[in-house]
């Protein structure tokens, strides 16, 4: 039997930050999608004329980033959105915090960069949907 968690039940919150202090945390919007951002080492190159058979040497730079979280919600209600829109309007940073399944989540402070409405379609009609991204800034916490 295998040890792995299963991704549904995957939910979405979100606090206000002042200073230091994190609020309280809040669920925002349905989740039907959701996937973190890619961690990644920035690299300096340090290629040179005499680099080894001609191949490209790369080191780590010591920065990190981690790129969009991109989301997939059911659209619920104007309000829900407005908050969103909020959001961007403001460019506000806010604790975003994942859970997976019921033993695994993701913290993370971020600002949502785009959010869209999906289309409509009357010929096959499906639940209404919204997309988010979200960009962290700084680090993540696992547990």
């Amino acid at each position: 039997m295998t040890n792995g968690i299963s991704d549904f039940g995957t939910l979405l919150y979100s606090a206000s930050i002042s200073g230091s202090t994190i609020g309280a945390y809040s669920q925002v919007g349905e989740v039907v999608k959701i996937g973190f951002g890619e961690l990644k080492v920035k690299t300096v190159n340090l290629t040179s004329q005499s680099s080894t058979n001609g191949y490209t040497e790369l080191r780590p730079s010591g920065a990190k980033e981690i790129s969009e979280s991109e989301i997939t919600c059911n659209f619920i209600s104007a309000s829900g959105l407005n908050v969103w829109k909020s959001d961007i309007d403001a460019q506000t940073i806010k604790s975003y915090k994942m859970i997976f399944g019921t033993s695994a989540s993701l913290v993370f402070p971020g600002f949502c960069t785009s959010m869209k409405i999906s289309a409509a379609d009357a010929q096959s009609p499906n639940s209404l949907t919204y997309d988010l991204k979200l960009q962290p800034t700084g680090d993540a916490t696992i547990s």
